[in-house]
This record gives structure tokens, sequence and C-alpha cells, in this order.
């Protein structure tokens, strides 16, 4: 169960929350939580977690104006976790490698450019390892031949109103 929102307020309440919680998600037969970044973020107290400032700040350090996060202290997040799996309750934290904006300052890095058409032109699909054990869900061929069928259902419609970005909606039919 996702335990957190986006617009949950930065009391610091969370954490606490979900120790009290805790119990009655486990009789309702709720078996996982998902918690949202525990880390630092460029907003301090205000930030979701999702704009990364330090990953390795996990409620302990006085940085951005404050050592907890939006969601509470180190201390409460431990005695929530622990609770939560004395009850038998598995606790998944959400962790983006790759959000990267909440630095101080901005850094300069190397790049190769390299010309449109000069880059590899691959569909997205064949970097899934479509191999399966023979004879579960088909035999390879079988499998490749649903591929390539997929494939040729998705249709690519540029939709306006989103900065020009290519939206991939597909269709089973």
């Amino acid at each position: 169960m996702q335990f957190f929102h986006w617009y949950i307020a930065p009391d610091g309440k969370l954490w606490n929350e979900l120790a009290r919680e805790a119990e009655s998600l486990a009789a309702l037969g709720v078996t996982a939580v998902w918690l949202p970044p525990t880390y630092k973020g460029n907003a301090g107290m205000e930030d979701v977690g999702y704009a990364v400032y330090d990953m390795f700040d996990l409620v302990e350090f006085d940085q951005k104006g404050t050592v907890r996060t939006k969601y509470g202290s180190k201390e409460e997040l431990v005695n929530a976790v622990k609770h939560c799996q004395r009850l038998g309750l598995q606790v998944y934290a959400d962790v983006v490698f790759n959000h990267r904006i909440g630095g101080d300052e901005e850094e300069s890095f190397l790049a190769t450019p390299v010309k449109q058409d000069r880059r590899p032109q691959r569909h997205w699909l064949d970097s899934i390892n479509f191999r399966r054990p023979e004879g579960v869900g088909g035999s390879n061929e079988q499998l490749a031949s649903r591929r390539q069928k997929n494939a040729s259902a998705c249709h690519l419609p540029k939709l306006q109103g989103f900065d020009g970005a290519n939206f991939g909606i597909c269709n089973d039919r």
C-alpha cells in the first residue's frame, strides 16, 4: 500500500502516523507499505523527496535548513519501520537514483555531441529479453512473433500540450 501522497502537510507526522496505523493495516490484510523517499530533498521540510539533495542524508544532518524531512525525524522513521516489521509488514522506501535536481550549484561536465542521424535506431522492445525456457508460455519463436505483433500494434502519435513530447499508446487489437 502506498503510504503517502504528494500533498502531505510538511508537519513531520507521517512516520508517527505509520507507526500508529500499522496494526490496523496488518489487520486489514495489507502485507507491505511503500514509503516516500526518506532522504533530504532540495526544499528541505517542504520537499516531497523527488528533488534529491542528499541521498546519504537519511534524516541526520542539518541541511537545507532542517534535520528532519517533511515526514519526520530519523528516530520516528526507524521506530515506524521496526514496528511495521514486527507486525509482519514489508516496508519499501522509494529511492529514485537518477533524480539530481537538488544541487547547491551548477556543475560542468563533458558531453560528446552526436548527430541525430548517427544515433542507433533501435526499438525500445529490442532491449527486453523475451527468451523463456522452452515450453513456458510457448516457444521462443512464438514469443518473438508475439513481440513483433505487439510492437506493430503500437502507435506513436504526437500529443500537443506536453512540450511536443511523444507518448506511445499501444492498443491490444
